[in-house]
Formats: C-alpha cells, sequence, structure tokens
C-alpha cells in the first residue's frame, strides 16, 4: 500500500515578494534575475524575457529568493503552474504571485513531486483548493495540505527516470520548434521590417532568399510614409474581429478532452471547443498581460485572453502572430498593480498591410516551418499523455517500472 503525505509534512512552503512600491525591474542583466509568472513555463523558465532587480534594490528582497532545489507553484492569477528553476538562476528573486516548495525531506525525489503536481490529478487537487473566480488565489497553507502518493524512495527516483526520458523528447521538439519559428521570423523581418527585398530591388539585386518570381512582387521604391509603395498601415480592429474568450471556472476543468488555453498556454482540457482552426490569441489579465500564442486545433479559450479573429480574406495567422510578437504588445497594457490588455487597447494597434500577393506568397514561404512544428507539437501531445497515463499507474503500483521502460522506448 503506497503511503499518502501532505506537502507539509515533507517540505516547507514560502512566498515570493513584491518589489518596494515605486521600483521597476530593469531589462539590463545584472546578477539578480526576477521570476514572474509570465516566465513560467512547461516546467522551467522562459528566458526570453526576463527582468532583473536593480543592484541597490535586491538586498531588500534577498531573503525570497529560489533555489534549483525548490519547486515553483504559481499562487494568483494564472495558478497552478509547476516547475524546477534551472542551476543557473539559482538565487533569483521570486514574485509574491508564486510559492517555492523548498527543504524537502530526502524521502521525496524532486522532479517526482513535480510530475505530480502537473499531473492532471496533481492540478485537480490544486484547482480544489483555488478560491476567487475573478482572481483566482491559492493560499500558502493550502498548497501545505495538497496529498499525494509517495512510493519509496528508490522507486520514486525511477517513475522521475522514466518520465524525464519523455521529457527529453519533449525538449528537443520544442527546441527544433523554436528553430523553425526563428526561420520563419527572419524571413518575416527581411520582408516587413527592415525591407530588404525593396532596397535589393532599388539596386537592381535579387534578395538572396527569394526567387525571382517572388521579388518581383515587391515594389521598387518607398513612399512618403516611410513604407514601400503601395503598402499601408490598418487598424488591426478592422482587419479582425477582437474578442474575448470564454468564462470558464477551473472546476470545469477535466483531465482529458479539448486543450484550454488561458494567458499563458493549456492550463486544462475541457469536454468541448470554441474554435476548430488555431487562433492567435493575446493575454489580457495579470503579468502575461499583451504575450501572444497561438492555440491549437479544436481548442477553448477562456476569458484570459483576447482572439483575434481574422475577418479580411486575404490577412493569414502566420504573418498577423509574427507581426503581433514583433511589435510587443506589452506597450500597449494598462494598470501597473494588475496589468491588463483589453478590446479598447487593442483598438489602438496597428498593423502593417502590404499587398495580397505579398502576404499569400508569405503563407506559402512560411507554411512549411509551421506544418513541421505542428507535427511536432502533435507528437509533444502524444508524448506528454503517455507521460501523464503512466504517472497515476506507476505510482499506485498498477504497472511494472520495467513495462513502464518498455513502453517509453517504444514512444521514443
Amino acid at each position: 500500500m503506497v503511503k499518502i503525505k501532505k506537502i507539509g509534512e515533507i517540505a516547507e512552503v514560502k512566498g515570493g515578494k513584491r518589489l518596494p512600491k515605486g521600483i521597476a525591474l530593469v531589462e539590463k542583466r545584472n546578477n539578480h534575475p526576477y521570476l514572474r509568472v509570465v516566465d513560467f513555463s512547461d516546467g522551467t523558465i522562459d528566458e526570453s524575457k526576463l527582468l532583473y532587480v536593480p543592484d541597490k534594490i535586491f538586498p531588500k528582497i534577498a531573503r525570497y529568493t529560489i533555489s534549483s532545489n525548490d519547486i515553483y507553484i504559481s499562487i494568483a492569477g494564472t495558478v497552478g503552474l509547476v516547475g524546477i528553476v534551472p542551476k543557473y538562476l539559482d538565487g533569483a528573486g521570486l514574485t509574491e504571485n508564486a510559492a517555492k516548495i523548498c527543504n524537502l525531506s530526502n524521502t521525496v525525489n524532486q522532479k517526482y513531486l513535480t510530475y505530480y503536481l502537473k499531473s492532471n490529478e496533481g492540478q485537480a487537487a490544486i484547482r480544489s483548493l483555488t478560491v476567487g473566480s475573478t482572481q483566482p488565489k491559492l493560499a500558502l497553507f493550502r498548497i501545505k495540505d495538497i496529498e499525494f502518493p509517495t512510493p519509496p524512495i528508490s522507486e520514486q527516483n525511477s517513475i522521475a527516470s522514466i518520465l524525464s526520458a519523455l521529457d527529453d523528447k519533449i525538449e528537443n521538439n520544442k527546441k527544433m520548434n523554436e528553430t523553425l519559428e526563428e526561420m520563419a521570423r527572419t524571413i518575416f523581418k527581411s520582408w516587413f521590417v527592415n525591407f530588404d527585398p525593396v532596397q535589393a530591388k532599388a539596386t537592381g539585386n535579387t534578395p538572396a532568399h527569394m526567387d525571382t518570381e517572388t521579388a518581383s512582387l515587391f515594389p521598387n521604391s518607398f513612399g512618403d510614409d516611410g513604407l514601400p509603395s503601395g503598402w499601408k498601415k490598418i487598424y488591426l480592429s478592422d482587419l479582425t474581429n477582437i474578442v474575448y474568450g470564454k468564462n470558464l471556472p477551473t472546476k470545469q476543468l477535466v483531465t482529458s478532452g479539448y486543450p484550454v488555453f488561458g494567458g499563458n498556454g493549456v492550463i486544462g482540457f475541457h469536454s468541448e471547443y470554441l474554435y476548430e482552426e488555431p487562433q492567435v490569441l493575446v493575454a489580457c489579465r495579470g503579468a502575461a498581460s499583451g504575450k501572444v500564442i497561438r492555440s491549437l486545433p479544436f481548442s477553448f479559450v477562456t476569458n484570459n485572453s483576447l482572439v483575434i479573429e481574422i475577418t479580411n480574406q486575404h490577412l493569414n495567422r502566420f504573418f498577423l502572430e509574427l507581426y503581433l510578437k514583433d511589435l510587443t504588445l506589452e506597450g500597449f497594457t494598462t494598470g501597473s498593480a494588475q496589468p491588463q490588455m483589453t478590446i479598447n487597447n487593442m483598438d489602438a494597434v496597428k498593423l502593417l498591410y502590404p499587398t495580397k500577393e505579398i502576404l499569400n506568397c508569405f503563407q506559402t514561404v512560411v507554411k512549411p516551418y509551421f506544418d513541421k512544428v505542428f507535427k511536432n507539437d502533435e507528437e509533444n501531445k502524444t508524448l506528454a499523455e503517455l507521460r501523464d497515463t503512466l504517472l497515476p499507474k506507476l505510482m499506485s503500483g498498477e504497472i511494472r517500472v520495467k513495462d513502464a521502460e518498455c513502453e517509453v522506448e517504444a514512444a521514443l
């Protein structure tokens, strides 16, 4: 019989710390990174937009740091994001919207507990202890009450090792996707930010990254507005329908079904979907406000995101997603204590609008990159489902470690 323990029995739970009033984080890198909920991603930390505590201010929050031996968990807004900080971020400051599970007993494997908290069962336990609908919150003392099965440490180590093999493959696919998206982003910037094709044509050259036929679609000169001749900027709302996702109480999330997107990615599953096709989403509440992501096919989108529904027949989501990401929408948010992105905020956003021929050509060029990304995403979904299916079976003893190892080897 596997023992059931509470987190409070095997670890301490401590909160993060808000910066002193009137003090802002800085972009310039120093030795004091500050981890926000928006930086929590896929069980680790997304470094792309890390901010830092000013050197003179850090001593005031130095007691509220997180170690690579801890487990982070978001406790406000987007509740239940769980993961481990990489070693090179050991000692980073931690937002007040998160907590750390620290000083773990040597009877518990850190990765094992993290996997449990990320699992369907763990997330269901977290949701059951979360209060508030408009601004969900998870109290520190409630985290201590979360129960989880604790087989012998040797078995925990084996389970963590098996599941880590699946996560390693998932991580490799994600890195491949980053490379593919960067390639698409490079083409986007060449065409629509740096206007390289136009510059090249003005000197009588064909850009090295495109054929003569494609290059012929670009104008030879610039207009008075600084844009290639014939191009213009149009309000985003004139080309799209900007709407909020639908309210979905966290208690209605289930462990399988259609993926549910919050402001920071998938937060669970639901029995119904809102959109058959992938949509471009903009986070509209909390620290993630202004972050641009895309949903998966047949997914539900909560009201923590704005959905940018394309209404113009020539606009495509590849161009739209890359343009909005390059625009850095965080600058359009309002509110300091609780940042938000509203439909009115988005009404101020203008979108570059080239000719329909160039938009169609761009879609043709970058679609293979995104098709591969989609294929990798689908594989990752399958691997994650296997991981999440194996976890409770391994914990309960329903499946033996050796049998699980065989399943994982076959999947990889």
